[in-house]
């Protein structure tokens, strides 16, 4: 039997201390019909093949934990179906690519990273969004008022970046938020 599940051949589910290394394969973007895939907790390290980026039937992305350096490219915008994006606890840099507002995430892990740039405005475009957790990164600039816009958010971590100026009073109509965790220079 396989250390890792396969379900229906859709969903590939290979997370928590399995240990598996390496890159993860160039053509992974050939396997059309995957939904899920779950490497959290792993050793993998390299850059996010380009292909990944074509598996527009993809709902959940689960890389969180790893190694995995480079930066995240702005054909994300590609998975159009993509509800749950974990990338945190990896070495990604770069910015976080204006194309992430395209998606209909529920929840957008991109923690523990050196991501620098600034809070793209169009997350208030993001009106799935009920996690946000981008805390321990890089990131600079002001938190856009434009955050106010998402009425299902619960839970919103940017704490431990180089956010300055004021706290937009925007954020006082999250009238769902339970967790708040911020801090500004």
């Amino acid at each position: 039997s396989s250390l890792c599940s396969n379900y229906l051949s859709n969903i590939f589910n290979c997370e928590s201390n399995y240990e598996i290394s390496g890159n993860l394969p160039d053509n992974i973007g050939d396997l059309e019909s995957l939904k899920v895939l779950k490497l959290n907790k792993n050793k993998l390290s390299g850059t996010i093949p380009y292909s990944l980026f074509n598996l527009s039937n993809l709902r959940h992305i689960g890389l969180m934990s790893n190694n995995i350096t480079g930066s995240i490219s702005n054909d994300i915008g590609n998975l159009e179906n993509l509800t749950w994006l974990q990338m945190g606890g990896n070495e990604l840099s770069g910015e976080i690519p204006e194309n992430i507002c395209l998606l209909p995430l529920t929840a957008l892990y991109l923690w523990g990273n050196n991501l620098t740039g600034s809070i793209p405005s169009c997350i208030g475009n993001m009106n799935s969004l009920s996690l946000i957790n981008i805390q321990s990164n890089q990131l600079e600039g002001s938190i856009p008022s434009e955050i106010g816009n998402l009425e299902n958010l619960k839970i919103l971590l940017i704490n431990s970046n180089q956010l300055s100026g004021e706290i937009p009073s925007e954020i006082g109509q999250l009238i769902n938020l339970k967790s708040l965790r911020l801090e500004l220079l």
